[in-house]
Order: structure tokens, then C-alpha cells, then sequence
């Protein structure tokens, strides 16, 4: 959240704490689960608008086609390949 929107670390959490609250004062085992449904919808629209946002920040890459943006996510034998680096005699994590 915090590249998002600037949400610091612990709000984040604070967020996340409360999301499970809501759950679980909605959740009622032995009746309707309607209102669950409810806040569940409104989670599937955020990661939808999430999708969309994410969609349109790619249409905005240059040089480049679409199926080479979306090769980029696929995992490859790159990076499990060491290519003579050693990553533990690496300085960045001294």
C-alpha cells in the first residue's frame, strides 16, 4: 500500500486488522451469510479496480509490444541462474 498511496507500514496493517474484524463480525455460521457476500463483492470491486489501474499503467509502456511487457512476468532460468554472481559475497547486504 505504501507505493500505492503513501500508507505507512503500520496503517497498513491497521487496515488489514480491521478487514479481518469485519469478517468476522459479519460471519455468522448458524445464519445468512448475506452480509459476508456484501463486503466480499466490495473486495472483488477494489482488486478489480486494482486490475483495471494496473491495465491502463502498462498501456502507458513505449518501445516495447504487449507480449514482450507481459514475457517480462513470466519466471525464467535467469533467476535461478548465477551467472557468476555471488549474491552473499554481495556488498548490498553487508
Amino acid at each position: 500500500m505504501n507505493i500505492l498511496i503513501k500508507v505507512p507500514l503500520v496503517a497498513g496493517c491497521a487496515i488489514t486488522l480491521v478487514d479481518v474484524l469485519i469478517i468476522l463480525l459479519l460471519y455468522n455460521p448458524s445464519g445468512s451469510m448475506q452480509r459476508l457476500r456484501y463486503f466480499e463483492y466490495f473486495v472483488m470491486a477494489l482488486v478489480l479496480g486494482v486490475t483495471i489501474c494496473f491495465s491502463i499503467q502498462l498501456s502507458y509502456i513505449e518501445g516495447a509490444s504487449v507480449g514482450e511487457v507481459f514475457k517480462g512476468y513470466l519466471p525464467s532460468s535467469a533467476i535461478v541462474q548465477a551467472q557468476g554472481y555471488d549474491l552473499h559475497k554481495s556488498r548490498l547486504l553487508n
